[in-house]
């Protein structure tokens, strides 16, 4: 397989050399006798032959092996495998054991009918008692302190990760397409689902590494040991994979979810939200364990269904198993399954091992293409409670001269695997790598990338974006514009950029250009770059706003973009990860900014006369240290970015700026420092509230056009980080407190309307205030434009809002609280934006 994998690379498709890669492909499904081993799926329904009632929960298996399953709350089953057996068995409490014949290697669909058991009993009398599951889920709460995972104070973990990527759900008219004519092969062996759907693997990957976690001394590191991939990855996707786990304690009353806060079935508060059955009673370890089945009360709350083991000496949960509700209100999954093995380490109860399985898709529709993921990880404690030896093993890795972790053997691969490849996956690593090489999958892959990005794959280079190819303001009239950016296949670690922009009234050429060197990827990532930008700009937007030339922005504004300004800006920075959590980022810029349309810089020099004294350019040279704090926090690494997926925690960016007059012809000298806090609180189970609180100050003699401009939006798109209502240049301070608060509600009222329910609507509410001050020293050195002012008299606004419209669309209803414009329209507005969430 590796001499494949290796030769493969040297393939191009064209001539004798398809022909090669083909026929090499052919005689590596001989060899592994993978032709031979051909599926047998067998799937129905199980329902009680004399009441027609599906029977849910009921075990199948292959006679004679440990291949089985349980039917789900529809009594629905399905069954696959490349070593059945001719039967299937079927066993369910109170009724008679069933045997069904049926044939190997093929898919057939057998419905079956299980007569009930009689039992000649004598006359009871049943009284109303309580629920024998109650008493084993009181027990479980009152130890879950006791019983939480990883409570290891000091520990050396190993873990193995097996993450995969398969697209599914295909039609038989997508594998005819002639892209495909020299690779049927794939098609004819690719692995099928759980529920016999066809599937290619796109994306495979391997992952070893060591945790090491210690309080005498502090030790909280992990180290990547060994790393193996296949095809191309995903970033989207693998993000949903990320999200899927998101550190899930069993034991914990909610766990986060694809951004979602599911109730656990072991809530404090259980019988709110679940329906309980005592399965059975059963020798685990020889330890006796209870067998317990769940079920949601309410299908459109976030619940889950499913069984779980609990140990009753120690009252631990030993195996859970939890799927989701097809009713519940969740974006593009179709379905996703936790799956959690526990064991006693020192008689401490730890993870064993965790599954996930998830199907993507655009539509949840039963014949609609989908994603699936799957990802599993196991856990080997190699030492607990011995913090010398942990912290003995962890310099001896670090200081260790292994190979890189890309560089393993497959020697090496097969030693260290705690689950050795099955013949399936062997092949999939094979099949996700040739994919690579279809003209039609580099062609749905780059449409995925310029929809995402804006960009175009060309080879090593993107080109882009689509959506600034043309705009229009009123100082350019028309404005062009083209830019390219190199990607991985140029090189992994350096990247440029660059666009140029015409104007057709200004008639000047625009342009700027940066590069970006990323010499270190881990979590101790470290960045450096430089840019050179001359071009116009649109000061007093929020970060989060799209660019003034977005066509976008010059299609929605709602009146005229008149204030712009030209900027000559070079920029050099530093940025360094020193732990997960913990940053700074350290840059030296200077910049020319030159005033253009309505807008002008002007001084009073004498203010009885009323003369001034006016700037054709201001200049100014700066220091700017970020130092950025987020504890736990997880992250997306592509190959140039890093972007922050979430934590639980707040987000704590303190911004110190030093600006230096004379250096570089900069003509002013001024300190500025700001703290933002930014972070997600969960209000279980009414949603969750965004709050984004931010204090700054200025000292010095800066001019208005370098003090705080708070954020506005001129556009009919809905900015979460600008004051929708707020005109560009209407509000500046030198000294300031702002606070944005959002509160989603994730459809709680909405999805207990039977109307509504079905568009799966959620509501939204917003409020967002800043007030400030504005020194003299500041208006001193600049007039303000007409129409701003300060805010030592609080601006407030506030929105209602109804989010997931066609799952995509969140649209606002804003009103001003305060300050309100003697225009009635200027008071009020709806604005909408594209949203994308679970």
């Amino acid at each position: 397989m590796s001499s494949a994998l290796s030769f493969k690379a040297q393939v191009r498709f064209n001539g004798l050399y398809l022909k090669a890669y083909t026929r090499l492909a052919l005689i590596l499904i001989v060899l592994t006798n993978f032709c031979s081993a051909q599926n047998t799926i067998v799937r129905g329904t199980i329902f009680d032959k004399v009441t027609n009632e599906v029977i849910a929960f009921a075990p199948v298996i292959f006679q004679n092996t440990t291949i089985g399953t349980v039917t789900d709350f529809n009594g629905d089953y399905t069954l696959s495998s490349s070593v059945a057996t001719d039967s299937i068995v079927i066993s369910n409490i109170g009724y008679k054991k069933s045997t069904v014949f049926i044939k190997k290697n093929s898919t057939q669909k057998i419905n079956i009918a299980l007569d009930p058991e009689n039992y000649n009993l004598n006359e009871i009398l049943i009284k109303p008692g309580r629920n024998p599951a109650f008493r084993i889920l009181d027990n479980l709460i009152e130890h879950k302190n006791e019983n939480k995972g990883n409570s290891q104070a000091n520990y050396e973990r190993e873990e193995y990760e097996k993450f995969k990527i398969y697209y599914s759900n295909y039609s038989k008219k997508f594998t005819e397409r002639k892209q495909f004519k020299n690779f049927k092969f794939m098609f004819d062996y690719a692995d099928s689902s759980k529920n016999g759907k066809p599937q290619l693997p796109i994306f495979m990957s391997e992952i070893i590494k060591i945790k090491f976690i210690s309080h005498l001394p502090e030790l909280n590191k992990e180290i990547e040991i060994a790393n193996k991939s296949t095809g191309e990855t995903y970033e989207n996707l693998t993000s949903i994979a990320n999200h899927l786990v998101e550190n899930i304690n069993v034991y914990d009353n909610y766990y986060s979810i694809l951004d979602k806060s599911f109730i656990s079935p072991i809530n404090d508060n259980y019988k709110l939200f679940y329906k309980y059955y005592l399965v059975d009673s059963l020798i685990l370890d020889n330890k006796k364990s209870f067998k317990i089945r769940f079920e949601s009360k309410w299908k459109e709350d976030f619940t889950f269904s499913g069984e779980m083991n609990v140990q009753d000496s120690t009252w631990a949960i030993t195996k859970i198993n939890l799927f989701t509700n097809p009713e519940i209100n969740l974006n593009y999954v179709k379905y996703f399954e936790v799956k959690q093995e526990f064991e006693q380490v020192n008689n401490k109860w730890t993870q064993k091992k965790l599954e996930t399985y998830a199907l993507i898709s655009i539509v949840k529709g039963k014949q609609s293409d989908e994603f699936r993921i799957d990802r599993s990880t196991s856990y080997k404690y190699l030492a607990s409670n011995d913090p010398d030896k942990i912290h003995f093993d962890y310099l001896a890795l670090t200081k260790s001269t292994e190979d890189d972790a890309t560089l393993k053997s497959e020697e090496y691969w097969n030693a260290a695997r705690h689950d050795s490849l099955t013949v399936k996956e062997k092949y999939n690593y094979f099949i996700a790598d040739t994919l690579n090489y279809v003209p039609l999958v580099k062609k749905i892959k780059n449409i995925f990338i310029m929809v995402a990005s804006g960009f175009v794959e060309v080879g090593k280079i993107r080109i882009g974006q689509i959506h600034t190819f043309y705009s229009f303001n009123p100082i350019e009239l028309d404005r062009y514009k083209l830019g390219f950016k190199t990607n991985k296949h140029f090189s992994k670690k350096i990247q440029f950029e660059a666009y140029g922009a015409y104007g057709s009234s200004d008639k000047l050429v625009k342009y700027k250009g940066s590069i970006l060197y990323v010499p270190i990827k881990d979590h101790n990532r470290l960045s450096m770059g430089l840019s050179y930008k001359n071009d116009l700009d649109q000061l007093g937007v929020s970060t989060n706003q799209i660019q003034f030339d977005n066509i976008l922005t010059s299609l929605t504004k709602t009146s005229e973009i008149n204030r712009l300004t030209f900027n000559k800006e070079a920029i050099v920075f530093i940025e360094k990860y020193w732990t997960n959590g913990f940053s700074n980022n350290l840059s030296f810029s200077t910049k020319e900014i030159q005033p253009l349309g309505d807008l002008s810089f002007e001084k009073l020099i004498d203010t009885a006369a009323f003369v001034r004294q006016i700037f054709n350019t201001i200049s100014t040279t700066e220091v700017h240290l970020n130092t950025r704090i987020s504890f736990q926090e997880k992250h997306i690494t592509t190959e140039f970015k890093r972007k922050s997926r979430r934590t639980l925690y707040p987000i704590i960016n303190l911004d110190i700026t030093l600006g230096i007059k004379g250096l570089l012809n900069a003509q002013y000298d001024y300190q500025k420092i700001k703290l933002n806090i930014k972070g997600k609180r969960q209000l279980n189970p009414i949603g969750y509230t965004q709050y984004n609180l931010e204090v700054g100050k200025i000292f010095g003699n800066a001019p208005y056009i370098l003090a705080e401009m708070h954020p506005g939006n001129q556009t009919l798109i809905y900015d979460e980080q600008a004051f929708n209502l707020m005109k560009y240049f209407e509000f500046v301070s030198d000294e300031y407190i702002h606070l944005h608060l959002d509160h989603h509600f994730e459809g709680f009222f909405f999805n207990k309307l039977p109307l509504i329910k079905k568009a799966e609507l959620r509501e939204v509410v917003s409020a967002r205030g800043v007030v400030g001050n504005l020194h003299n020293s500041v208006k001193s050195e600049m007039i303000l434009p007409t129409g701003m002012s300060d805010v030592s008299k609080p601006y407030v606004e506030c929105s209602v809002g109804v989010e997931n419209i066609f799952k995509v669309i969140r649209i606002d209803y804003i009103w001003r609280v305060t300050d309100k414009s003697l225009i009635p329209s200027e008071n009020w507005s709806i604005k909408a934006k594209l949203y994308l969430s679970f």
